[in-house]
């Protein structure tokens, strides 16, 4: 049997996405990669032909570039070379936009491994979770954080939000015309309620902010389709309905807790913010490098990794990183373009969607964990995706 390219990116995304556990070292990944790469390059170098290079290309490129300069940078300084290797490594994984480009894995196929994905992973963090509460090794939050308590938690549990939304558009009545031409899952209220608990008692303050933006964009979607279509099933209303009356009723409340999770996470004595000011105080203009670190300050043993992802960037790559933050914002502007100015399909949402990542990993140190870099390819080639269908129904 004859692996093909498309092949190669099915198990990658498979093997990634499933083999993001919080109890494992993740390391193996890297291998994967590797292999992969090798895969992929010898079958360029026979079918002596690269897709042809668009724009939207240049965002996946970017990170690589920015990766190299972050290294040469850590080299320069004389960073621990340990840290030069495994400081934001997980970037190397931008490869796969590339990987997908030649293999021209269609969007339905890639839908398709994410949902498949997400339902086995589904399935390991609610037995995880089980677990844990069976044997009572639950984490509780520190004094900076709220009275709940983590069943499971691990930043795998990102794919579960991209799923959560095709199945809520697919549920729904109201968007299923739209939804009917992806062909990807039938409805289950089962899976929604599933991974909405999951993410609950991940007891990840991000991953609440997450749910909640979905919810918003969610609504959104909702108030579209009745602006274009002016109509709603009684169902459908009916649903509308009850949210509004239990927003109503809960929103004091909500409020109180969102409140009281901002003043905590903006005191002074709280370790993020700490780790903020020791950053902002420590950034360069060209970037310390990766590998660097704080003097008189180490969030853990390693010394160059910290919570606050965002500041941790300028503070490797210095002007530099405004280029990672474009890439992370092209995704978010071109959907918001589609949405608003041109079109309000459910194709147009996605890379959106997937960049939802971004919310939980701003507080935690994954933001170029394998798993989110992947997301960010995916967002990026759907818009690559979109381009070539506009271009060729010119």
């Amino acid at each position: 049997m004859t692996l093909s390219a498309r092949d190669i990116v099915c198990l990658v995304l498979y093997f990634i996405f499933l083999t993001t556990i919080s109890i494992w070292d993740i390391s193996f990944q890297y291998i994967a990669l590797i292999a992969a790469l090798i895969m992929i390059f010898w079958m360029v170098l026979l079918r002596g032909k690269w897709p042809k290079f668009i724009f939207i290309d240049l965002f996946a490129l970017l990170p690589l570039f920015i990766w190299l300069y972050g290294v040469s940078i850590g080299v320069l300084n004389s960073n621990n070379n340990a840290g030069i290797v495994r400081n934001f490594a997980g970037m190397l994984f931008y490869l796969v936009y590339f990987f997908m480009v030649f293999s021209s894995i269609s969007r339905s196929k890639i839908l398709a491994i994410v949902i498949k994905a997400s339902t086995i992973y589904l399935i390991i963090a609610l037995m995880l979770g089980v677990i844990s509460f069976i044997n009572g090794n639950l984490v509780s939050f520190d004094e900076y954080g709220t009275s709940s308590i983590r069943f499971y938690f691990s930043v795998g549990q990102s794919i579960l939000i991209p799923t959560l939304f095709i199945y809520l558009c697919g549920s729904s009545h109201f968007f299923r015309s739209d939804f009917d031409r992806m062909a990807i899952v039938k409805r289950s209220r089962i899976i929604i309620l599933a991974i909405i608990i999951s993410l609950i008692f991940s007891g990840g303050k991000g991953y609440y902010l997450e749910l909640g933006a979905l919810a918003l964009i969610f609504f959104f979607l909702f108030i579209i389709r009745f602006i274009k279509k002016l109509k709603i099933d009684f169902k459908s209303f009916f649903l509308l309905t009850i949210l509004v009356t239990i927003g109503i009723y809960i929103l004091p409340e909500l409020t109180n807790i969102f409140s009281s999770l901002i003043f905590m996470e903006f005191d002074n004595n709280h370790p993020r913010v700490i780790q903020g000011k020791a950053l902002i105080e420590d950034f360069t203009l060209f970037g310390k490098g990766l590998g660097a670190v704080i003097p008189h300050y180490s969030r853990d043993a390693l010394g160059y990794g910290f919570e606050l992802s965002f500041h941790n960037i300028v503070h490797k790559f210095g002007i530099f990183s405004v280029f990672v933050f474009a890439s992370y914002l092209a995704p978010i502007f071109y959907s918001l373009n589609e949405i608003f100015y041109r079109t309000s399909k459910i194709n147009s949402y996605l890379p959106l969607i997937f960049m939802l990542y971004l919310i939980p990993a701003s507080a935690n140190p994954s933001i170029f964990a394998p798993v989110c870099v992947i997301m960010h390819c995916i967002a990026l080639y759907f818009i690559r995706l979109n381009i070539y269908e506009k271009t060729k129904n010119v």
